[in-house]
């Protein structure tokens, strides 16, 4: 008997002890799911996970579920509105990841996730301003933005940022209250936006401008409701003026018509000659009457009957005109879905060209790595891109570069696809580690590959290379076209590239290494034209590079994190509505 309890506890035991290793099974599954993007498999594994007892309390399964969401977000073409509901089940998720587990190892993803989930609420909460139907909705983003912020960096100033969004709040109400006949609604809205940009910052010229106009045309609107009731009241006077002198008017008629029937009584006898004239007369107007009668009832037959026959005939006319609309219709349809059908295939194509590109970048872990304080921003201006950055580690040397190819968008995708492999195969095929050997290498090998076409191709790239080996304190550098920025006790140094693409040129020089000091705190910028060269602003000009350098130059005692936050809404309030005109791409790393 004692005997077969044991065996029954080893046996329940072993039951337990499979059970959790299915479920930890199926986490590692889902991570591997994950990689190979393959989101809606992960999502429904890891909902299995997170109702199981064993795995209910896994950070790590609410972590993979919120990056699901977020990527399942980006995905989405439908309109903010109708999909904001997966950024709101991705911070919940996030939220319960780091609730269960608050670890530093656990805390840098989870950060990250809310970090682009808060600029996601941003983003949504100036779209949804433009529709006073989703007013509220906007305001809840706003909110939900400064909430996720908040959770990531405590230190973050909303201040300057309160003031941007109320003041395009009050600014759309503003409008709204303009356009729709002065819905005061709108306005009491408008004037509790700009009332908090005041609060804020009490001399806001924005804020105090857009009151002014509320409240003149709130007293334009009274004067005219004013007047038009005084004018109202003028009207029934005159009216009833009018009405008592028509009615004086009909007794003197009245008084007239009886004074003229006593004369006509005593005149009588006199006219009794004159009454046989008369009937006769009347007879023959009676009889003239009857004839104008006659005239007229048969002009409105014509008339009727003329009408009738002009409606068949537009009836006949309408009814062709709906069967050739009807046929036209049907073309166009079937014209229209063609067209869908291909931009679809182009679409995919293109999405497929994105994974492919984003298969060439260095993951976020690897930099995190070889560079432990960066900071990545890669702003596309299509679906795919032009630019790319590109990170390799060879014995104690860290290579990082950040390259322009040729156009942006598709071509420009392909062909950074081609130099990325010629960097890949310089370094590990021809194993060489000097940066102006290997640039010089690069070029050889980009050059080889277009070289094989039957037409002439000069594409290639402008790039920034930059070498570090830790172990022994060197740096080097090396550039084409694009200069390397850095910056130690707040001064900014600026070494030149040569003037000379990664392609074919007519004079060909080999590309010149800079060994520069190894000085701890001191950050390096990569970057491309595509931030400088964008433009924005009240007058529409380009940002230039001069502003860029003062930019990095005030806030280079920041962490970086925070840097690419600064340099990233910097961009977007000075390019607003305007349209991206090329790839961003910036990095920073401080040794």
């Amino acid at each position: 008997m004692i005997i077969n309890i044991r065996l029954f506890s080893c046996f329940l035991l072993l039951l337990i002890w499979q059970n959790q290793y299915a479920q930890k099974e199926l986490l590692i599954e889902s991570q591997k799911l994950y990689k190979e993007n393959k989101f809606i498999e992960v999502l429904t594994i890891i909902n299995k996970v997170i109702k199981h007892n064993v795995t209910k309390h896994s950070s790590l399964a609410f972590n993979l579920r919120g990056l699901i969401y977020l990527h399942l977000f980006k995905q989405e073409t439908i309109h903010y509105s109708s999909k904001i509901h997966l950024l709101d089940s991705a911070m919940s998720s996030i939220l319960m990841s780091i609730n269960i587990d608050s670890t530093d190892s656990n805390k840098a993803s989870n950060f990250n996730a809310l970090k682009t989930g808060a600029e996601s609420y941003y983003k949504i909460s100036l779209v949804l301003l433009k529709d006073s139907l989703n007013s509220a909705k906007s305001r809840k983003a706003f909110l939900n933005y400064i909430k996720y912020t908040y959770l990531y960096d405590h230190k973050f100033n909303f201040k300057e940022i309160e003031i941007d969004y109320y003041n395009k709040r009050g600014t759309c109400f503003l409008d709204f209250y303009l356009k729709n006949e002065h819905n005061d609604t709108y306005a009491d809205l408008a004037k509790m936006s700009l009332i908090r940009v005041l609060e804020l910052d009490q001399h806001n010229v924005l804020a105090k401008s857009n009151l002014a106009i509320l409240q003149k045309h709130q007293n334009e609107l009274l004067d005219k409701e004013r007047n038009q009731l005084l004018k109202s009241e003028i009207n029934k006077v005159e009216e009833k003026n009018r009405t008592e002198i028509q009615s004086k008017e009909f007794k003197i008629q009245s008084l007239n018509k009886r004074h003229d029937i006593y004369h006509a009584e005593l005149k009588n006898q006199k006219a009794e000659n004159q009454k046989n004239a008369e009937k006769i007369k009347l007879i023959s107007q009676e009889k003239e009457f009857h004839e104008i009668e006659s005239e007229k009832n048969r002009q409105i037959k014509n008339l009727i009957s003329f009408v009738l026959v002009l409606v068949i005939i537009i009836a006949i006319f309408s009814i062709v005109n709906l069967i050739k609309n009807k046929r036209a219709k049907k073309i166009i349809t079937e014209q229209k879905d063609l067209i869908e059908e291909k931009q679809k295939e182009i679409l995919e194509s293109i999405s497929y060209a994105k994974y492919l590109q984003e298969a060439i970048l260095p993951s976020h872990d690897f930099l995190n790595q070889s560079f432990p304080n960066n900071f990545v921003i890669y702003k596309p201006k299509d679906i795919v891109a032009g630019d790319f950055y590109w990170s390799e580690k060879v014995n104690d040397l860290f290579f990082i570069a950040v390259a322009d190819s040729t156009g942006h968008g598709v071509p420009g995708a392909m062909i950074s696809i081609v130099c990325s492999n010629a960097l890949n195969r310089s370094i590990k095929e021809f194993r060489l580690t000097d940066t102006g050997l290997i640039l010089d290498k690069t070029r050889e090998l980009v050059i080889e590959t277009f070289e094989k076409s039957k037409n002439e191709v000069k594409d290639g790239m402008d790039i920034s290379l930059l070498c570090i080996d830790y172990l022994n304190r060197k740096i080097t550098w090396s550039g084409a076209n694009n200069p390397l920025w850095y910056i130690h006790n707040n001064e900014l140094k600026v070494i030149k590239a040569n003037k000379q693409p990664i392609g074919k040129v007519e004079t060909l020089r080999n590309f010149i290494s800079h060994n520069i000091n190894y000085i701890e705190n001191t950050t390096f910028y990569l970057f491309t034209d595509g931030f400088a060269d964008q433009f924005g602003g009240e007058k529409g000009k380009k940002f230039m590079y001069k502003k860029f350098s003062d930019l990095l130059l005030l806030n280079n005692e920041a962490s970086l994190d925070k840097q690419a936050i600064i340099i990233n809404y910097t961009f977007e309030k000075w390019k607003k509505d305007v349209e991206q005109v090329d790839d961003v791409c910036i990095i920073g790393i401080r040794i």
